[in-house]
């Protein structure tokens, strides 16, 4: 995983939260990459304050870890073996 955005942008003179992420799920034993996928949410902060900051933050960032699980299940659940 490569982290892409991590960062305040100003979108109209107004702050935007940008997270963004390459995901890849690769096979260990000899690094072939099985998936990858670029994961990006924004959180609009109404004022330009630290808490609302970190507010957007925490959101955008809870939502890319989402985004990321659900990619995960998404890639491995196919791969896994049978239920015995």
């Amino acid at each position: 995983m490569a982290v892409r955005s991590f960062e305040t942008r100003y979108v109209r003179n107004r702050p935007v939260v940008v997270v963004a992420l390459d995901a890849r799920i690769t096979r260990q034993s000899d690094r072939t990459v099985l998936a990858s996928r670029y994961i990006t949410r924004e959180a609009s902060i109404r004022r330009n304050d630290m808490s609302m900051t970190v507010e957007g933050y925490n959101l955008a960032v809870t939502q890319v870890v989402g985004d990321l699980i659900v990619f995960s299940r998404e890639t491995l659940s196919p791969l896994a073996p049978p239920p015995t």
